[in-house]
Formats: C-alpha cells, structure tokens, sequence
C-alpha cells in the first residue's frame, strides 16, 4: 500500500523538511520531528544556506537548488514505487500545463535494503543487493550501480499541496488511472481528497499528453514521429521548439522527466517489456557486465510470464537500467538552462551525453550556452564531484573542447 501523509506546517519549516529528506539519511519522521523543534528562523536560515547560489545577491553558497523554496504551507508526503514516480513526474511538468513543486529522495540517500512493492520486485532486489553493493565497494558510481534494480523499490516524493496549487493537485490525478495498477488508484483517490477537502469539487482538467500503457512501439512512433527530428533553429528562441530523440535507461528518464520545462513522451510500457533491451555503465567491466546479465535475464522471465498471465505488475519487476526510446520536446528559450544543468560533468553521465549535450549541439551558434563552467566562469560543484574536468584547466580550452570531454559513450545488451 502507498503510504501517504498531508502535513501543515509554516511554509519555512515545510521547506526545510523537503529539502532535508533529499539531503538526509533519516527516516521521515525523525525529519519532521527535528524542524518542528528547530523552528521557523533556524529552518529559514536553513533553506536560504541550501537555495542561495555564487551568482545571487548577496552571493551564498549553496547550489541554488530553487525548488527548496516553492513549498506553501502544505505538503503531500508518498512512497511511490520508483515506477510510479517516473509516472507522477512525466506527468507534472509545465508543457503538460500541471506546475507543482516537488522532490524526491534520491537511492543514494535511502539506506538498503530497500522497500519494494511487491513479492517479485522484492526477489530482484535481494537478488541485486549483493552485487549492488560490491560494485559501490568497488568505486563503481551508485548511479550506476542502481541498473540492477527493479522499478518496484520505493522511494520518497515531497509535492507542494497548498491551497493556490490544487488545481494542478486535480490535474495530476485526472491524468492517473490509466494504468491498471493498484498504486495508482490509491494516489489518485488520495490526491482528490486534497482537492475536494480544499475547493468542494473535482475540476474537470488534465494533462495535455498520455504516456500509453498498451499500445505498440510502431504507433507511438508515428504519432511522436520518433526519428524526425525538428531540424530549424529559428531566432528568436522563443519562436522555435525543439525535439530531442531519446534511446536510454530508465533510470535516465527518472531524471529526464523531473525537467519541468521540457516534455518527455516515452514508448509504451508494454514495449519496453517486449524489447529487453539494456543500458551497460561505461564503468561496468566484463565481469560487471555478467553479473547484471544474469540479473536482467531473472527479470525478463519475470516480466514475460505476467505479460502473458496479463498481470501489470510486471512494470515492478523492470530493470533502472532497463532502456526505453522517448522524445523529449522544450522550447528552445529555456533550453540553455536545461544545457547549463544536464552537460554540466557532474551530472549523470547518461543524460549528459544523450540529453544535455545533444541540446547544446542544436544551440552550439548561440551565445553562452553550455555547460555551467563555461557560461559563469566558475564551477559550483565540490572537489568530490566525479566531473571529467575537476583536476584540468577547463579554464583555458574552448567551449567545443570540453564539450567533447564531458561525452561519454555506453554500451548495451539484449536478453534473447
């Protein structure tokens, strides 16, 4: 069952308990009880410390993490299965015409082992543990080591859910049920108590696109016309919208989706299943590569045989580095921030090479964009981060050069 909690509270000590459980390797509860004694004015300092970045005035030093102080004084606290939170953010974002604020809890936070949905995502998950955590041993990246987990993990979502936003609370439930999964009725059904508590009634509105369940992967490719890609650039930039195709993990589309300004429309479920197609880590060596076969080919049984029991819950038991195909749609004016972010190098390698940097190869002849070294002049990241340029002169090279440097390439496999 997904846990689902409405909290009240003053919106600075709201904004500390969002921006903590995203920081935190606390249980939630043990969060909410620390701010509420901190109080309004040590929560407040809190969250301008985390929000103010180098460029702001006065200048902080934080990483200007914006979103920490959009919370109202109401919020919706879930554990959505991973799934289900890949769902609930394509869904909200403003092209959609849904605009809430929200977070998640990153697996880098949340301390194994993990929770899981149900029986199979659960056999998956003891069964990748292990090597999960000898691959982190190892120095391999727990953003690639996550591959090997199912889309049944839980996780942790903090949405906005005060009073000016249960229009778009209403539009984000409308816009689930589709799917023919328990989980989503129980969020649906809770999201509308929130609007019906707050306004009396249910407006009649949704998102302005579908992410199908069932349908083929040769009908969703006709109708996002996947590989005919908007060629023209056209000035000024908000005249002109660009297209992206996307061919990756879901773990990439996990971040993807969180993009609010861009749409991400991704194949159908069903053929994500049916094609068994996986995303391998650059990191990943062959001894690597055998463990997460040996996983993925245990998950792919699991999803064949409930597609043909026709059993839905086999989207739990869908591998983050299992691959999908999906279009990714902005307008070319806040493109040069998503750039700015997603081909920064301590981003996750994937989407820098398969979003961020193809992004700034369609606005390369523009002025100031790129990564966010390079538009600023200075890097907001710790020592720690795991940037390809961290211990180079990055400084001294052309746009063009770091760019190249910050590619990765990857490789993949198919599970017969």
């Amino acid at each position: 069952m997904t846990k689902i909690l409405v909290y009240k509270n003053d919106p600075w000590i709201n904004r500390a308990i969002a921006l903590s459980v995203t920081r935190k390797k606390k249980p939630i509860e043990e969060i909410i009880k620390e701010c509420e004694m901190a109080g309004v004015e040590e929560c407040k300092k809190y969250v301008q410390r985390i929000v103010r970045a180098p460029a702001d005035n006065p200048p902080g030093k934080g990483f200007g993490h914006r979103i920490g102080i959009e919370f109202g004084d109401t919020l919706l606290i879930i554990n959505p299965s991973r799934f289900e939170a890949l769902r609930i953010w394509r869904e909200a974002n403003a092209l959609n015409g849904i605009r809430i604020s929200g977070l998640e809890r990153s697996l880098r936070i949340q301390k194994p082992p993990f929770e899981c949905i149900d029986r199979e995502s659960k056999y998956l998950h003891d069964l990748a543990l292990p090597v999960y955590e000898e691959f982190v041993k190892k120095g391999i990246a727990e953003e690639d080591a996550r591959f090997l987990l199912p889309e049944g993990v839980k996780t942790t979502i903090i949405l906005d859910a005060s009073a000016n936003r249960v229009r778009d609370l209403a539009k984000l439930a409308n816009s689930l049920g589709d799917f023919p999964l328990k989980e989503e009725d129980e969020l649906k059904s809770s999201l509308l108590e929130r609007v019906i508590e707050e306004i009396g009634f249910v407006p009649n509105e949704r998102s302005l696109s579908e992410w199908p369940f069932e349908m083929s992967f040769e009908w969703w490719k006709k109708k996002v016309k996947y590989g005919k890609g908007n060629k023209q650039i056209s000035s000024p930039l908000f005249s002109c919208m660009l297209d992206l195709d996307l061919d990756g993990s879901l773990s990439m589309y996990a971040q993807a989706v969180r993009l609010r300004q861009g749409l991400v429309m991704i194949e159908p479920v069903t053929s994500i299943a049916r094609r068994r197609k996986f995303e391998v880590p650059p990191s990943f060596g062959e001894g690597e590569r055998k463990e997460y076969y040996r996983i993925a080919k245990e998950a792919c049984d699991i999803q064949e045989a409930k597609l043909e029991e026709l059993d839905a819950t086999y989207v739990y038991s869908l591998l983050l580095g299992q691959k999908a195909r999906g279009k990714f749609y902005v307008n070319a004016a806040h493109a040069p921030y998503i750039v700015m972010q997603r081909a920064c190098g301590a981003a996750q390698w994937e989407i820098r090479s398969k979003l961020g940097i193809p992004l700034y190869e369609k606005l390369k002849e523009e002025e100031n964009v790129g990564p966010r070294c390079m538009v600023i002049g200075e890097c907001w990241e710790p020592q720690t981060s795991r940037c390809p340029l961290a211990r180079e002169p990055w400084r001294y090279r052309e746009r063009k050069q770091v760019v190249e440097k910050l590619r990765v390439s990857s490789q993949e496999f198919d599970v017969p």
